[in-house]
């Protein structure tokens, strides 16, 4: 049985929400090890975008107060 476009966008789709939250929790993951060097880039949909942003803000101001 062949692949046919159903399953190839299947694919595609499932992809590009998963990979962006399994980045994410690779993150946290490095994060809750005391990594605070831990950026992840943005990419996914726009909700996925902002979530990797917030969480790049969250782990540069976590970096700048354990400086203080």
């Amino acid at each position: 049985k062949g692949t046919d476009g159903k399953e190839s966008l299947w694919g595609t789709v499932k992809n590009s929400i998963t990979k962006p939250i399994t980045l994410l929790k690779n993150g946290l993951t490095r994060v809750s090890e005391g990594d605070f060097d831990a950026m992840i880039k943005p990419q996914g949909f726009d909700e996925h975008r902002m979530l990797i942003k917030s969480f790049n803000q969250m782990t540069t101001m976590l970096k700048e107060s354990k400086k203080k």
